[in-house]
């Protein structure tokens, strides 16, 4: 995960952006459901770099 001390690319900016708005634009009701498939997306791509980085994917 990266420290507030490093540096984003801009599409990693703009793609931050645009998933704030997505979540601003989402109802209330469906804020809960929203925020756990982003969350489980995101816990997805850190599990798979971290097995790349292992090396244990060949």
């Amino acid at each position: 995960m990266k420290t507030m001390k490093e540096n984003f690319t801009e599409e990693q900016m703009k793609d931050a952006r645009q998933l704030c708005g997505i979540l601003n634009t989402t109802s209330d009701g469906k804020k809960n459901i929203f925020l756990a498939i982003a969350n489980a997306y995101m816990d997805g791509m850190a599990a798979g770099a971290a097995v790349v980085a292992a090396g244990t994917v060949k």
